[in-house]
């Protein structure tokens, strides 16, 4: 039987060391996050590079942290209420039997909470340490046992807790440059039904792969201030590559659990940013993002016992995300913000049932108000429009299905911000 992945010691305390449960059930592009900064969040991530209101918009570029005036920490909560469904047309399993009359996935996601957390200390003149704990590659769904593509998918859980720590220097007036590193603890786990040979014929049987690594990798940024009220900012995440080791099997008497081993390769992401302020009451945000999910071929299979590679093949493309926003101050320390962005899909209809994924919409709104002048609270709405997406996949192994991706996302969030 396999282990859950919720009862592994290194999963337990890494998330409660950090306070951090990063179970995003919808996401952007494959199952990349990018809400993590909860006021980056109220304006769709417009600006969200070139910003430094508070420590939080380090996760998009961390040369922001050299525009704060002072030492600042930042909480940030947020739930997301997704709603993500397949409704399957036709289904046949891999010996051809017509599955279509089990119908869809049913819903197959839940309501989560996931907390960050950010700070940035000046250590000496215009230098700046900057932390921070994210998890923005996750995604978990699970779809009714007996659905008609319970061959291609029942459940998948993939979350990956990320601390990175990088140093910030004002090397003149007018540009801070970045650079440290991020390291990441990703667990994976996944099932989908298996046709299982034995002495009196096939048996189908929920077929199980799980795995674990930790990976390095580096992050870099870049904030100009080329005029009076402009501000234009780069960040940069570098790939990470996981050579994952865990278990496989399937759950039937008789069946050995083996040893198994995979990699995954997560994107590189380069965002650009800009913040004009048009007047003291107005400003106006822009954001691009691109993330390199064509690096991402899906699973190549090693088992312990010595049997032939099994590969789970994907192709999916780089992704591209266009955002803008503004912010109009209501009063002194009183702030509204509002946005929206395009978010592309990583497959050209979303056609894949790993990380079922479609092009998106976003729209946003933001408060934020000062409540004196060491603490900032601001709360965030967002709702994310899915575009349906045709599913239509096939694999020896697993049959073929035809159907329909459906999605919607709402997301709240409530950010407290501490400056001294």
């Amino acid at each position: 039987m396999r282990r859950p992945f919720a009862h592994r010691p290194i999963r337990s305390l890494a998330c409660l060391a950090l306070v951090l449960a990063a179970c995003q059930s919808a996401s952007a592009g494959g199952f990349y996050a990018p809400y993590q900064s909860g006021k980056a969040m109220g304006t769709a991530l417009a600006g969200c590079s070139a910003r430094s209101d508070d420590a939080s918009f380090f996760f998009c570029n961390p040369a922001t942290i050299g525009g704060l005036d002072g030492p600042s920490a930042v909480i940030d909560t947020k739930l997301f209420a997704p709603s993500v469904k397949i409704e399957a047309n036709s289904a046949f399993s891999p010996l051809g039997a017509n599955l279509s009359a089990a119908g869809g996935s049913g819903e197959m996601t839940e309501t989560a909470f996931a907390p960050t957390f950010f700070a940035a200390i000046p250590i000496a003149s215009d230098l700046w340490l900057g932390l921070g704990a994210t998890g923005h590659f996750a995604v978990d769904i699970a779809a009714n046992p007996g659905w008609a593509g319970r061959f291609h998918l029942i459940e998948t859980d993939m979350t990956g807790i990320n601390i990175t720590a990088a140093l910030a220097w004002r090397a003149a007036p007018w540009i801070t440059i970045s650079a440290g590193v991020q390291a990441q603890q990703f667990d994976a786990q996944f099932t989908k039904s298996e046709l299982i040979p034995t002495p009196f014929g096939f048996v189908e049987a929920l077929g199980y792969l799980d795995g674990e690594d930790r990976a390095f990798g580096a992050v870099a940024g870049i904030l100009l201030t080329p005029g009076e009220g402009t501000r234009i900012g780069i960040g940069y995440r570098s790939a990470l590559t996981h050579h994952m080791r865990g278990e496989a099997g399937a759950v039937l008497p008789g069946i050995p659990v083996e040893t198994a081993t995979f990699d995954v390769d997560l994107p590189h992401i380069v965002t650009l940013g800009i913040e004009q302020r048009v007047n003291p009451h107005l400003r106006l945000f822009a954001e691009g993002q691109w993330v390199g999910w064509s690096r991402f071929k899906g699973f190549d299979i090693a088992f312990g016992s010595g049997r032939p590679n099994e590969l789970r093949a994907q192709t999916w493309d780089d992704t591209w995300l266009l955002a803008a926003g503004f912010g109009y101050l209501l009063r002194p320390g009183t702030e509204l913000t509002a946005g929206i962005h395009y978010d592309t899909a990583v497959t050209d209809g979303g056609t894949n049932t790993l990380s079922p994924d479609g092009a998106r919409t976003t729209i946003a709104i933001g408060f934020t108000h000062k409540i004196d002048h060491n603490a900032t609270i601001s709360a965030q709405y967002a709702h994310v429009f899915f575009e349906d997406a045709a599913i239509n996949v096939a694999g020896p192994t697993s049959g073929t299905l035809n159907g329909v991706y459906e999605a919607e996302l709402d997301t709240f969030g409530v950010n407290v911000a501490i400056n001294w």
